[in-house]
């Protein structure tokens, strides 16, 4: 049979009645230590936990068993009174042999049985650790929400990219390949806009964008300079509030270039970026990389390494150099450069070069204006003596043609290529430093027709 006990905490309360296997649980909770006081029902006193449980509860006390030894009597037949005193003694004797029934010790009233109260640390440490936990997966997902974000980025970049590393228009003689981190974007990807690209790159970890364009060069505007005005009048087009930070020059494959720093806002950003512009012949090459201000040092190295990966062939150039070779010893009253103005403006249009001597006639005639009164005085002054040693019928053969040809009239292919001989010798024959005056004038006035729509 189970024993019920009763237990003591130090402020007096008591908890019970209660058996062994709940003082064990109490004490595995920490409810109650090994010292506390613990009475079991029956016994003397209390007695400290730790005992209690020692024993298992069974305390052993010596127990004086009373017996009272009734010696038998030869009587048959005692009287009442004897039998009622034989009777009482055993009575006693029964009652001695049963082990003494102890009150409980007071120790204030009982009271019903309840858990004792938990230690409070055993729910404090617990809610704090639990609570250190959340707050650090907290604050590591707060610190890593800029990382999430940009791999996402990232990964939305790389869904448009295209599995070449490198870009080539032989027409152009145009090559680049992709430096490391850059990679190659599909011509319909929503990234940026740019439909009249013909390369568009990425940098994903750094969030940049490069679009490589080429145009034909518009009439007369030789100076890179005027290119890169355009390269930047294009994209503020599409990028409002973009402003120039400065200028200066750069190479592409060894061709001269000029490039601007330039920077704008887009959404809350800042942004900055980079234009370069370079020509080969009468192709005009701009390269636009741009991406977040806060990766101004990365993005520059980037833009370098990109602009370095681009290889020019020089193929329109070398065309125009073989041209003007072939036609500058007829046309010795031009400049090397006006020669080459003449031949790229012929060979972008798709014309053919081997008449320039009589075209560049014309050119110079429709530029004309541009020289000042003193200039053109002087110009007419050396062509009188160009003239001069032509007698009469040839000089008035000569400027009959020369009529016609600025006229754009068809005349013969002998008489173009015998007047053509005549000037020729006229220009030769003339005083170097004279000849070199009227090629200053003439380009002048090339440069002016050249440029007219």
């Amino acid at each position: 049979m189970a024993h019920s006990y009763t237990v003591r905490m130090p402020d007096g309360k008591e908890y019970g009645p209660a058996d062994l296997e709940a003082l064990r649980a109490w004490q595995a909770e920490g409810r109650i230590g090994p010292d506390t006081l613990v009475w079991r029902e029956g016994e003397s006193d209390w007695r400290p936990l730790s005992q209690v449980l020692e024993t298992g509860g069974v305390r052993t006390e010596l127990v004086i068993e009373e017996t009272v030894t009734v010696a038998p009597r030869p009587s048959p037949a005692p009287a009442p009174e004897a039998a009622a005193s034989a009777e009482a003694g055993k009575v006693l004797e029964r009652t001695a042999k049963q082990p003494a029934v102890r009150p409980r010790p007071a120790a204030g009233p009982v009271r019903t049985a309840r858990r004792p109260r938990p230690s409070p640390w055993r729910i404090v440490v617990p809610l704090v650790l639990l609570a250190a936990v959340l707050g650090g997966a907290l604050l590591w997902w707060k610190l890593s929400q800029p990382a999430r974000d940009r791999q996402r980025a990232e990964a939305e970049i790389r869904r448009y990219a295209l599995p070449d590393r490198a870009f080539a228009e032989e027409a152009l003689g145009l090559r680049v390949e992709a430096p490391p981190g850059w990679i190659l974007l599909r011509p319909d990807n929503p990234l940026f806009h740019a439909p009249e690209a013909r390369l568009r790159l990425a940098q994903p970890a750094l969030s940049a964008f490069a679009r490589l364009s080429t145009q034909r060069r518009p009439r007369g505007a030789p100076s890179l300079d005027a290119a890169l005005d355009r390269a930047l009048a294009d994209w503020r087009l599409l990028t409002p509030g973009l402003q120039e930070e400065g200028r200066s020059d750069a190479s592409v494959s060894g061709t001269p270039a000029r490039k601007a720093a330039v920077t704008w806002s887009a959404d809350g950003q800042e942004m900055r970026g980079t234009a370069a512009v370079w020509r080969d012949g009468w192709n005009e090459c701009a390269l636009l990389a741009w991406g977040p201000a806060a990766n101004a040092p990365a993005l520059n190295t980037a833009t370098d390494a990109l602009v370095s990966h681009v290889r020019m062939a020089g193929t329109a150039a070398a065309k125009i150099r073989a041209a003007a070779d072939a036609v500058a010893p007829e046309a010795p009253e031009l400049s090397r450069a006006s020669v080459e103005a003449i031949v790229e403006s012929r060979l972008a249009a798709g014309e053919p070069t081997d008449d320039l001597p009589q075209a560049s006639i014309r050119v110079v005639s429709r530029g004309l204006r541009a020289l000042s009164s003193v200039e053109s005085q002087e110009m007419g002054q050396i062509y009188a003596q160009v003239y001069k040693p032509l007698k009469e019928k040839e000089r008035a053969r000569l400027a009959a043609w020369l009529s016609r040809v600025r006229a754009g009239a068809a005349v013969a292919p002998e008489e173009g290529q015998a007047m053509r001989q005549a000037l020729r010798d006229g220009f030769l024959a003339l005083p170097e430093d004279i000849r070199a005056r009227l090629q200053v004038l003439n380009e002048k006035a090339v440069t002016a027709a050249l440029a007219q729509p």
